[in-house]
């Protein structure tokens, strides 16, 4: 694998993709904590609190991974981003 040179402003576009597709969906879906708080939930469930950061988390690692993906010389790298973007 190659290295490139990081283009930030590129870098910044994909991160911001998956976190935009994220921001749309709370959007449309409303506030579910309490909904989340109604339910009937084992012990070992996790606070509601903890869902809009781990869901922030896993948005950003997705744009790190597109991004890695879109930089890669794998032959197969256009199929995989055109995936990922459906």
């Amino acid at each position: 694998m190659k290295h490139h040179s990081t283009n930030k402003s590129i870098f910044i576009i994909f991160l911001l993709i998956p976190l935009a597709a994220g921001a749309l969906s709370a959007l449309f879906t409303g506030n579910m904590s309490g909904s989340y708080a109604s339910f009937t939930k084992p012990s070992f469930a996790p606070p509601g609190i903890l869902f809009p950061i781990i869901w922030t988390i896993l948005y950003l690692l997705m744009g790190v991974s597109s991004y890695i993906v879109a930089q890669s010389d794998h032959p197969d790298k256009l199929l995989a981003l055109r995936t990922y973007f459906i």
